[in-house]
């Protein structure tokens, strides 16, 4: 018997502290349209779907963004394939709002891309690597 596999409901204050922001903007981000259910009076999300959600607006926003920065880096949180790849791109990205070359506010979308590609990755799991001999 096969048993049906149950997701992980988080709180306010649970999406709040994985998603680095006061429960106050995930209130904000339920009225605007973020996933969310009523589970016996409560209000509960599921980590993927916001992270989902978020990357979403994200991605429409950096489309419009002006520096080109933004929407390289988007594209380069697109493509990563690891956690390193990540870690280093988190890093540009500090690095380019410290030089002034790009805003708080992109700054933020690519933040939720990278939270995107995190959970992307832990999801597909660890990957082997196949050494062959050459001759």
């Amino acid at each position: 018997m096969k048993t049906k596999k149950t997701k992980a409901t988080l709180t306010r204050g649970q999406v709040a502290e994985s998603q680095h922001v006061s429960p106050q903007q995930v209130s904000r981000w339920e009225r605007l349209g973020c996933p969310s259910w009523r589970v016996g009076g409560r209000v509960v999300f599921e980590e993927e779907a916001v992270a989902r959600w978020r990357a979403a607006r994200a991605r429409a926003a950096l489309s419009r963004a002006r520096p080109k920065i933004a929407r390289a880096l988007a594209e380069m949180v697109r493509c990563t394939r690891s956690h390193e790849e990540l870690f280093g791109l988190a890093k540009e990205t500090a690095a380019q709002v410290a030089r002034g070359s790009l805003g708080v506010t992109h700054a933020r979308h690519l933040a939720a891309l990278l939270v995107e590609a995190r959970l992307r990755l832990q999801a597909r799991g660890p990957r082997r690597l196949l050494v062959g001999v050459v001759t």
